[in-house]
């Protein structure tokens, strides 16, 4: 889609994902963090995505399709990790491979009618009841376009899809980046603690989605490792791009991993640093982590809310180690590229009436102490 219909769309879609209505969400987000994080603390190293994608997966499912019920939310969540799962990398990059006759296409189109059977009903569920809730698919059934007419079925379903692939892997991803991050650069992890546990015991989702050093942690993670590395438009009509002439239907991409470590605009480009973000906001031609223009991920502000939150509560709770000393590497995951590996930490539930890692006076000193607890 593209063109004035693209951008009704957007004007359309935009109220789901800014201001007080992506701020109901919040608890949606940390529960989350509490449904999941449990199960993970305290026993042997494991993948770090595991438990963020099971977080991100439940935002989705509760706060974007506004299920609940634990048979409702079991059955799209299977639904999703298939269809996800199998969406190859090659049927991406070599559309002459989709057709039947290659297996990982067949495969797509069967979890594909599975979990469109499944969207369809409840697209149909909303309609009829008229749900009066704030989840983004609620609010896609009730918006009207300037004419007053509806958004269709499949236009709701072509939505949902969208942001089904756009905020599961990405997401959850990133936050396992950040956690990387900090834990090789222990003087960014105090000071990311530190400002943590000045909020005191009782603090609110949306206090931690407002902590500077907190957002300034998830942009520098995110220039490091931009989830999406590369985005890429065709052109509408020609253009002079660098000397060369580009025709209409030309592909041009821009690549967000070069832009990101362009050392005149980010001084040592590889190393970790969240100061650069404190007191400076690159402009889009800078920081491209979530695309630019017109097509800019629409649910990039939900995602950064999300990341804090998600990261904020689990960075309260727990400690982590690094089950490896080797640097992790990426690995391309569908449309998006990850810790290889899932990223792999052991995980403890952190005594905040006993004195922490933060106490320790040196770096020597708090590496050895993830390193004991990498060996737990």
């Amino acid at each position: 889609v593209g063109g004035e219909h693209h951008r009704m769309d957007r004007r359309l879609l935009m109220p789901a994902f800014h201001g007080a209505r992506m701020r109901t969400y919040a608890s949606v987000m940390a529960q989350a963090v509490r449904n999941h994080a449990g199960a993970f603390a305290d026993g042997p190293p494991f993948a770090l995505t595991s438990l963020t994608e099971q977080v991100s997966l439940e935002v989705i499912l509760r706060a974007v399709f506004g299920l609940d019920g634990s048979e409702r939310i079991g059955q799209f969540q299977s639904a999703i990790l298939e269809y996800v799962a199998a969406i190859h990398p090659a049927i991406i990059f070599l559309p002459a491979l989709r057709t039947r006759l290659f297996p990982p296409w067949a495969r797509l189109l069967r979890t594909r009618a599975r979990f469109d059977e499944l969207m369809y009903a409840e697209i149909a569920a909303h309609r009829r009841f008229r749900h009066a809730s704030q989840d983004v698919l609620s609010l896609l059934i009730e918006a009207r376009y300037e004419d007053g007419t509806p958004m269709s079925d499949s236009e709701v379903h072509d939505e949902m899809i969208t942001l089904v692939i756009a905020g599961h892997e990405t997401t959850a991803a990133a936050v396992a980046w950040c956690i990387y991050d900090l834990l090789r650069s222990p003087n960014a992890l105090r000071t990311a603690l530190l400002e943590l546990d000045a909020l005191g015991a009782d603090v609110t989702p949306e206090e931690l989605s407002e902590l500077p050093y907190l957002s300034a942690v998830c942009n520098e993670s995110m220039r490091l490792h931009p989830v999406v590395p590369d985005v890429t438009r065709e052109l509408r009509g020609p253009l002079e791009l660098c000397g060369y002439q580009l025709p209409t239907g030309t592909a041009v991409g821009v690549s967000a991993v070069t832009l990101h470590r362009n050392p005149l605009l980010y001084p040592d480009p590889l190393k970790f640093m969240p100061e650069r973000f404190l007191k400076v906001k690159p402009s889009p031609f800078e920081f491209a982590p979530f695309g630019g223009g017109a097509r800019r991920c629409l649910g990039a502000a939900f995602a950064q809310y999300e990341m804090k939150i998600v990261l904020g509560s689990l960075l309260r709770d727990y400690e982590f180690a690094l089950a490896t000393s080797v640097p992790i590497s990426h690995q391309r995951r569908n449309l998006t590229v990850g810790p290889r590996g899932g990223l792999r930490v052991a995980m403890r539930t952190r005594a905040h009436d006993k004195p922490s890692h933060l106490d320790i006076s040196t770096d020597q000193q708090n590496s050895k102490e993830r390193r004991d607890l990498g060996q737990r």
